[in-house]
């Protein structure tokens, strides 16, 4: 049955840890970052358990794809609680992230293929997808930023020493770049899937 396949389980743990930050966000931070780094850590093995098992689905893909968005939103959403003056960065990245996704997942579910393999007209879209470490880096500055801008939030009550507030600096400072240019690549990838979807109709 498609629903237990292993990487599906997988994908509701993500599920289940995302939903406990609901109630740690205010009060644990730690526990909160732990929880949310959890969930994204564990979308790596999904993936390795689907091809390890043979168990790749659309289901499965989807799955996926609606988790990382929901991670990213929820957290988004934290941030522009506790950062109001910045709300509109992190809303505005709440809408990006949705658009250029669904549009992208869309038209490859179109073409038949998956949303990472289909190939674009635009150059850096390619490298984005098709060079597995330009992907991971990006993702991985962009929750590096998302996470440090929600422990800077703390940065008053938690007492934290020096040393430690200054690594949070530090990463905030590198999560910073790579979540910009992540969303330049978010905006490219809406514009090509946007004019992929446009062309289908005119054919």
């Amino acid at each position: 049955m498609v629903f237990l396949f292993i990487p599906n389980i997988i994908g509701y743990f993500r599920f289940v840890a995302l939903f406990a930050t609901f109630f740690t966000y205010q009060t644990s931070p730690g526990l909160t970052v732990l929880l949310y780094g959890v969930s994204q850590a564990l979308d790596a093995f999904d993936g390795m358990a689907a091809r390890k098992f043979n168990q790749s689905t659309r289901f499965g893909a989807v799955l996926d794809m609606v988790c990382d968005r929901a991670s990213n939103a929820v957290l988004l959403a934290i941030l522009a609680n506790l950062h109001p003056t910045y709300s509109w960065v992190f809303l505005s990245d709440i809408v990006l992230d949705l658009v250029s996704h669904w549009y992208q997942m869309y038209v490859s579910l179109l073409k038949g293929a998956h949303h990472k393999q289909s190939k674009s007209k635009y150059g850096l879209l390619n490298i984005y997808y098709g060079y597995k470490w330009v992907l991971f880096t990006l993702v991985l500055g962009n929750e590096m930023f998302l996470c440090s801008a929600y422990l800077l939030a703390f940065r008053e009550s938690l007492y934290l020493p020096y040393w430690m507030l200054y690594s949070i600096n530090f990463i905030f400072g590198i999560g910073v770049v790579l979540f910009i240019i992540k969303k330049v690549m978010s905006v490219i990838q809406l514009i090509s899937a946007s004019e992929d979807l446009a062309e289908m109709d005119i054919k």
